[in-house]
């Protein structure tokens, strides 16, 4: 999709999750192509509109660049705000003007009782809110121009019904849907109803074949498997997503080996942070800090192997800054899509939590940070007014000396916040992974500068 924004506009990548930013005159340009204009009027229109001269060649390469890149089905689609209103605004610098990724956790309620669930999952909440209260928040996210709502719980096919009622409602006004599952309940009709709603990702828990019992219970790999080759045979992407911890890191040819035979195209190797019952059982899943960095670079190496492959391996991106800097000559990082931030929570992304209250990320909502509630707020007040998104969008480099002074800041940006608050209750301490830290233990200065 595309859609306005006080310093142009940004192009949002269905297939990658991408947010892409533009110029007024850039974004414009592909707005104009967007409503099917020809090149001629859209060059006249832009030389008036901004009062500058340029040749009709730069703009049909600029435009042909896009299209190569994007593909016309996403800039025909433009969302949020369309008049001048949005551009007469002055940008602050520190979020987008409303989220684009919402992750939305609507119920607690699970079949399954997990060793390392951050959301203490099980029980439904009496709080939580129904399929009308959703529908109502469903159509703000419209208003507001969100391009992908993913459902999670808890368990979310434990309400099957309300769910395929909010992915349908959602779909129709034009939003992409994804799911996070644990497959287990997943038989041929409802792998045929998940069909039906056209899903861009169902994204299904694995942990391994030996770990994934270990963790969630004797037969349930089983199950799983099932639930997963039965969304595929349907057509359905599927996205395997591991968090990967102490008891499956020896399982991770495994689990590539597994994704290719099934037809799975994506791994999501999940860090794990000691949120939950994760934290309870901290002892089983935890790695030391020369672990998470030997996994960091064993995951970056699995990267760029299956990528010619056509296996998709993504994780987190303290795991990903690690790999790019230790063993660059394998590959880098995409500069065109990365913001000058050091988290997307509460910039881009939220989370709904059950109930309708709203955290800037899942792994704040699970370490208990939320704010306000959508029976009662609208979301754009909370986006702009609440103290907790406000303290979120804080830099670590500002808030912390440690950051403010070190030359690893813009390749390591403090790292994730909620792995901050997990460990030392403070969103603006270190990360375990600093760099300048893993570099006065793993690395000589001339591999780090």
């Amino acid at each position: 999709m595309i859609r306005r924004e006080p310093f142009g506009g940004i192009i949002f990548d269905e297939n990658s999750y991408k947010i892409y930013k533009l110029d007024k005159l850039s974004f414009r340009a592909v707005e104009l192509f967007a409503q099917k204009m020809n090149l001629g009027t859209i060059h006249q229109t832009l030389k008036e509109e901004f009062e500058i001269s340029f040749k009709v060649d730069d703009l049909k390469k600029f435009l042909t660049s896009i299209i190569k890149k994007f593909g016309e089905s996403v800039i025909f689609k433009q969302r949020g705000c369309n008049t001048e209103d949005i551009w007469n605004q002055r940008w602050k610098g520190t979020h987008l003007s409303s989220p684009v990724l919402v992750y939305w956790t609507f119920t607690n309620l699970c079949n399954l009782g997990c060793t390392h669930c951050a959301w203490n999952s099980g029980k439904p909440l009496p709080t939580e809110l129904n399929t009308e209260e959703c529908k109502k928040i469903i159509d703000e996210l419209v208003k507001l121009g969100v391009g992908y709502i993913s459902f999670s719980g808890g368990e979310p096919l434990t309400k099957k019904k309300q769910l395929t009622e909010m992915a349908n409602y959602a779909k129709k006004q034009g939003i992409p849907v994804g799911l996070a599952t644990n497959a287990t309940l997943i038989d041929k009709k409802t792998a045929k109803e998940l069909k039906t709603i056209d899903f861009a990702d169902i994204q299904i828990s694995m942990e391994g074949l030996e770990a994934h019992d270990i963790i969630r219970g004797k037969g349930v790999y089983e199950k799983t498997i099932k639930g997963t080759k039965l969304l595929i045979e349907e057509g359905i992407p599927c996205t395997f997503a591991v968090a990967i911890n102490k008891t499956n890191t020896n399982e991770i040819d495994n689990i590539i080996k597994l994704a290719k035979e099934i037809g799975v195209k994506r791994i999501r190797f999940v860090r794990f942070i000691p949120i939950g019952r994760g934290k309870s059982n901290y002892e089983m899943f935890e790695l030391d800090v020369n672990e998470e960095v030997d996994l960091a670079l064993t995951l970056w190496r699995k990267r760029w192997e299956e990528f010619n492959n056509g296996l998709v391996i993504t994780f987190n991106k303290q795991y990903v800054n690690i790999g790019a800097l230790y063993e660059p000559q394998l590959g880098n990082i995409s500069s065109l899509a990365l913001w000058d931030w050091d988290c997307p929570a509460g910039r881009i992304r939220i989370c709904i939590m059950p109930d309708g209250s709203v955290s800037p990320c899942p792994l704040l909502g699970s370490l208990g940070l939320s704010t306000g509630n959508l029976r009662e707020d609208s979301l754009i007040e909370i986006w702009e007014n609440s103290k907790l998104f406000k303290m979120v969008r804080q830099e670590k480099n500002i808030m912390n000396s440690e950051c403010s002074d070190c030359s690893f800041w813009k390749l390591c940006r403090g790292g994730c916040k909620a792995s901050a608050y997990a460990y030392f209750n403070n969103l603006m301490e270190i990360d375990r992974l600093c760099f300048k830290k893993l570099g006065e233990r793993k690395w000589n200065k001339r591999n780090m500068l």
